[in-house]
């Protein structure tokens, strides 16, 4: 069964029994799951688990139980009897691929052996998951759990263990225990005090130990922290690709806000409703559950985390499971094993150039709506993506958008009501990067025309990290410029405005000193008379007026009918408030008035180099 609303979903099981049966009950929840279908913003899950596949001899171990009081003899019959049913997935009397493990809700040590099973089970059998890694390469610096020390990865040997777990997850904003120069000596050679340490990284090295792993990578524990001066922050960012590419295992505090809540603290309450048991389907329980979005996830840093591990375990409402082969669902009471088919982290195993320019703008426009607790990490967040596509690419990288196809990719514009330009300097106008909040890029058709050249551009990196945080940058384009009118700070409050002949999206509300706007046509839709051009206002240029500088102000799409747009009508010109009028062109002199759009004024005729910053 599978669709993307309710009746696709029972559609899709028209020609099974036991499905048919599902359908009856969940018409008779329809009501409830009216609001997470298909135009909703919360998804849903339905889970299929069979009472046939329960062990029974799971013993289960208080979160109170020391490591010393457990059983290894019932800790190896629980892994004998999990693994047996990870071989084979066939198993059961309906071949579903959902296989349980029995254990009281509360307890979280149920959590961890399911968590260890998924985890040897990849590393025996999933090839694909094991694909462009590094078992060489180290951070910096590791903690070792065993000893709790701070050790440097250049004294872990070549030829013992060297895997590591890499930790995910919210700061929050209240202060906490990190590394500082004038620490790291004591965290190196006395050690690290459990008493110091958070709840989220308490639970972290507890599930690394779990898992058989000896060394934890947490970004503030092994980072040096401080001021600009005194930090290794900025060198570091430039290596977050190979952190999580290269860890053995990723855990992400999915629920927790900060670091005291820990990888169990809160619930996101996300079962919608228990059906249990069916009636004629012998053995089965049906479970639904909200696809809600975890805090985590409106983390910016997060997607490169998630996208560029080849193992997570996510530790929210559900815990689960996800490799790139393979997810586990923990249920209310049970374990869900799932196909990853549709696992974002699959294209990570073998990224082709033919899909990169379409994928890079998927993720941008997911990354730009996510939150960041410090601004200027805009660009240094999604650097590690922005590195692994630099391998595939092979051209320049500008301020979050590639020069393959710089001029299509210049036609973003905002997603959100409350989108602005931020007011420190973070990246040039016509990036991305610029705007606080989300944005997306025009869909191109297959057939159109450019009707702008770039013949130089530049990025200046604040640091030496071309990926990371800019200082400036330029383009300089090659194409027409039409004067349009000027601003006077009288207008709507809204970003969008929409009509027969034109398209106005901004990238914020417009300053009472905007003054003249320009229009610098980009690209021409070859089906119809469809115009896409960037709205832009002049600025005070550093090489003087010979080199006029131009900053970004939203895209314009003009639509033009028998050669030209119609022209605004008096009433609409007389309206101080109706502030479209300034978009239309105007001719040279002083006092000319809003005229209509022509063809001339995007074809031939006279072209100027246009710099852009």
């Amino acid at each position: 069964m599978k669709g993307r609303s309710l009746d696709d979903l029972l559609a899709s099981a028209s020609n099974c029994p036991i499905c048919m049966e599902l359908n009856e009950v969940l018409r008779g929840h329809e009501c409830e799951l009216h609001d997470l279908g298909e135009g909703a913003t919360i998804p849903f899950d339905v889970h299929l688990v069979s009472q046939y596949l329960m062990p029974q001899t799971i013993e289960v171990f208080p979160r109170t139980s020391s490591a010393r009081d457990r059983s290894e003899d019932s800790l190896h019959h629980w892994n004998k009897d999990w693994s047996e049913l990870l071989r084979n997935p066939e198993l059961g009397r309906y071949n579903i691929r959902q296989y349980i493990e029995r254990k009281p809700s509360s307890t979280e040590y149920s959590v961890y052996r399911g968590m260890r099973s998924c985890f040897e089970k990849c590393l025996a059998a999933h090839r694909i998951c094991r694909a462009d890694t590094d078992r060489l390469w180290l951070p910096t610096r590791l903690i070792d759990v065993q000893k709790m020390k701070l050790k440097p990865s250049a004294k872990i040997s070549l030829i013992g263990d060297r895997r590591y777990v890499a930790l995910g997850h919210q700061w929050g904003t209240i202060p906490f225990f990190t590394l500082e120069r004038d620490n790291l000596d004591i965290l190196s050679n006395s050690g690290i005090r459990l008493p110091d340490l958070r709840r989220t990284f308490i639970d972290a090295i507890e599930v690394t130990r779990q898992l058989g792993v000896r060394y934890l990578w947490i970004d503030s524990l092994c980072i040096i922290q401080g001021e600009k001066g005194q930090s290794e922050w900025h060198r570091e960012a430039a290596s977050m690709a190979q952190v999580y590419r290269n860890a053995i295992v990723t855990l992400a505090a999915s629920n927790a806000t900060s670091v005291y809540e820990g990888f169990f603290g809160k619930s996101q309450n996300a079962w919608l409703n228990v059906v249990t048991p069916l009636g004629n389907s012998q053995g089965l329980n049906l479970l639904l559950s909200k696809g809600l979005q975890k805090p985590l996830d409106r983390r910016a840093w997060v997607l490169q985390e998630h996208l560029l591990s080849p193992r997570t375990i996510h530790f929210g409402d559900p815990v689960t499971w996800e490799c790139r082969e393979m997810t586990v669902k923990q249920t209310c009471d049970s374990l869900s094993i799932l196909p990853s088919f549709s696992t974002p982290k699959v294209w990570t195993a073998g990224l082709r150039r033919r899909d990169c320019l379409g994928l890079w703008k998927q993720l941008v426009a997911k990354y730009s709506d996510c939150l960041l607790t410090v601004p200027s990490d805009k660009l240094v967040a999604i650097g590690g993506l922005a590195r692994i596509f630099f391998g595939v690419l092979k051209c320049d990288y500008l301020a979050g958008i590639w020069r393959e196809r710089v001029v299509e990719d210049l036609l973003w514009e905002t997603a959100s009501s409350k989108a602005a330009r931020v007011g420190r300097y973070r990246a040039p106008s016509w990036s991305w990067a610029s705007i606080e909040g989300g944005i997306k890029f025009q869909s191109f058709p297959q057939r159109y025309t450019l009707l702008a050249e770039i013949l130089d551009a530049r990025i200046d990196p604040a640091e030496s990290d071309p990926f990371g945080e800019v200082r400036n940058g330029h383009l300089l384009v090659n194409a027409r410029l039409l004067p349009l009118g000027a601003f006077d700070g009288r207008a709507s409050k809204t970003l969008i405005h929409s009509d027969d002949f034109l398209r106005v999206s901004l990238d914020g509300l417009p300053s009472t000193q905007d003054g003249r706007l320009y229009l610098l046509p980009l690209v021409k839709l070859d089906t119809e008379d469809q115009y896409w051009s960037l709205l832009l206002k002049e600025r005070e240029s550093n090489f003087g007026p010979a080199v006029p500088e131009y900053q970004r102000l939203g895209v314009v799409t003009t639509f033009l009918k028998r050669g030209c747009s119609s022209l605004l009508t008096k009433r609409n010109l007389e309206n101080p408030l109706w502030w479209p009028k300034v978009f239309y062109p105007r001719d040279v002199g002083p006092g000319d008035t809003a005229r209509a759009f022509k063809e001339e004024d995007f074809k031939g005729g006279h072209t100027q180099k246009v710099r852009l910053v």
